[in-house]
């Protein structure tokens, strides 16, 4: 079920993007790894470093280049790059960011939360050769939530134990060390 736009994004409001590359090598990753962890393997326990990883599977320099010199001639803002070459992070208007990912930003009301949410009305394309993964921030239906709740005071009774290291003796863990 698709929802229907009850209005567009304002072209000026600015959209944090984050440009996503695609690893390179699976077909090697993925026999690295079972190396790695294989008991018999020559490889068993030898990790990489990240500048390893990168150099072996991450984007190329080359693809990443690429990717910053197409969103900057879009007139997006390059905010960040990363040293293992998977991620761009951008900010540009509703505007330039329809433009450069040939959608429209639409506004939808949420369908389980009293608010709207942006998101755009087809799978973005970019007039790029270099894969591109995923671009993160196109829309805001799914809000990030903290997984860490905070225990309500009534739960806290007189008769419960309080034994973990944090607020309320939350945190049990195993952090003791046999002598």
């Amino acid at each position: 079920m698709h929802s229907q736009p009850i209005g567009r994004l304002p072209a000026s409001n600015h959209l944090h993007l984050a440009i996503s590359l695609p690893l390179r090598n699976a077909e090697a990753l993925s026999n690295l790894l079972q190396q790695i962890y294989d008991p018999a393997s020559s490889r068993y326990h030898q990790y990489l470093t990240p500048a390893q990883f990168t150099d072996m599977f991450g984007p190329t320099e080359q693809d990443y280049q690429a990717v910053i010199a197409f969103a900057r001639s879009r007139g997006l803002t390059v905010t960040g790059t990363h040293p293992n070459r998977t991620l761009v992070d951008v900010v540009g208007s509703v505007a330039e960011v329809e433009k450069a990912c040939h959608v429209k930003i639409g506004v939808y009301q949420h369908p389980k939360e009293a608010r709207t949410y942006h998101a755009p009305d087809v799978e973005p394309s970019l007039d790029l050769s270099t894969p591109v993964l995923y671009i993160a921030g196109l829309d805001n239906y799914a809000l990030p939530r903290p997984l860490i709740r905070r225990r309500q005071d009534s739960q806290n009774s007189p008769n419960q134990a309080l034994t973990g290291s944090g607020p309320g003796g939350n945190f049990i863990g195993y952090d003791f060390r046999n002598a």
